[in-house]
């Protein structure tokens, strides 16, 4: 498999509308600003980008069939922008 870009998680929701990582330095991965967007559906988008290293990890870990394989692998490059 190809090596991840991404900065390593765990994330999490911080403020607002950041996502930090979980380090002792609590490195700032990304921030956000909410224009006409419902709160709610921002503050869940929040929490869908902090479990996304999580996610990546897990989907990573899957033993399925061959035919699974090819589709947990292309979406694995989707998630590396490949």
């Amino acid at each position: 498999m190809t090596q991840t870009k991404f900065t390593k998680g765990p994330w999490q929701v911080w403020g607002d509308w950041a996502i930090k990582d979980c380090t002792p330095a609590e490195n700032l991965i990304a921030t956000f600003e909410h224009h006409d967007q419902d709160t709610d559906a921002a503050f869940a988008n929040a929490h869908v980008m902090a479990a996304a290293t999580a996610m990546y990890r897990f989907i990573e870990g899957l033993q399925l069939s061959v035919a699974g394989e090819v589709e947990r692998d292309e979406l694995l490059k989707k998630a590396r922008g490949e």
